[in-house]
């Protein structure tokens, strides 16, 4: 059974990132990503808040990548039905992809300006391993995990949500954005700022 997050908070997140923080403008389209997107709601709630360039979720369980490819259509003719006609415009349902496979494997994951991810159960070694791969994103690049932070300085902590609702219990939330690069990138030890605790 796959542990799965309340999709009100995906949407939330990222509706405060373009309303608040000012992420996700349209004239930016951007690309979001979802590092074990399982059957794939987040990615379906991702491209409801935003007008994304592209929409992918990857996942190394072939029944999940082949469940949320079905979805597609279902997506396209009854959810996207309660979007306005400018909204649907915006949309473009073959921007909605899913890949199955190991991220690690890839580059898309550097090219993502939204990345989410559960780091509940992730290993250390793998961990540690894809935080140095976060570390290639974009300045101003999010990254949005689940259970556990990043350990790295090259990030502002945005803020956190302790109160993240998921099928087996609650967790927190973890929201950052990519720092602009300095002249030496390991050395860059500033403390997070903009922290907003909700």
């Amino acid at each position: 059974m796959i542990a799965e997050v309340d999709v009100v908070f995906v949407m939330n997140t990222l509706l405060k990132l373009r309303r608040v923080f000012g992420h996700l403008k349209l004239a930016n389209r951007g690309i979001f990503l979802e590092a074990g997107s399982g059957p794939g709601k987040n990615v379906y709630v991702a491209a409801l808040t935003h007008s994304w360039q592209r929409c992918v979720g990857i996942d190394m369980r072939q029944s999940f990548t082949d469940h949320a490819t079905r979805l597609k259509l279902r997506f396209d003719d009854d959810t996207c039905s309660f979007l306005t006609e400018k909204q649907r415009q915006e949309r473009d349902n073959d921007s909605i992809d899913f890949v199955c496979g190991n991220f690690f494997d890839t580059d898309l994951l550097v090219t993502a300006s939204v990345v989410y991810v559960d780091l509940t159960c992730m290993p250390s070694d793998p961990l540690r391993r894809f935080t140095n791969m976060l570390d290639d994103l974009a300045t101003a690049a999010v990254v949005i995990t689940l259970t556990r932070p990043l350990d790295t300085s090259k990030f502002f902590l945005l803020w956190t949500d302790p109160h993240v609702a998921t099928s087996w219990g609650t967790t927190t939330a973890f929201i950052y954005e990519r720092k602009p690069p300095t002249g030496d990138d390991d050395d860059d030890d500033d403390d997070d700022h903009n922290v907003h605790d909700e």
